[in-house]
């Protein structure tokens, strides 16, 4: 997805990435950099990422974001990082 982190969504719709976390890009919940696979939704139909943010819609047609938000790109309303995945719409 870019050059420090890795995405997939597998035939059941669970999304998995790893790599860089420096704002909350992974939704871990932290910026620990995540070093293997972990699983981060279900039901994921599209997985869209930046350097510093991810974003993914499911079945359901329903955003989630998270990571950088310095100019309020995350769209919470703030410019405080996101550090786990948050519903958008």
């Amino acid at each position: 997805c870019s050059s420090n982190t890795t995405w997939y969504i597998n035939s059941s719709g669970e999304l998995y990435g790893c790599g860089r976390c420096d704002f909350g890009g992974q939704g871990s919940g932290d910026t620990s950099d995540v070093t293997t696979f972990t699983k981060r939704a279900d039901n994921v139909i599209q997985v869209v990422c930046s350097q510093t943010t991810t974003w993914y819609v499911n079945s359901s047609n329903e955003v989630y974001g998270c990571g950088y938000n310095n100019k309020g790109q995350q769209g919470s309303g703030d410019i405080s990082n996101v550090l786990t995945f948050t519903k958008r719409n």
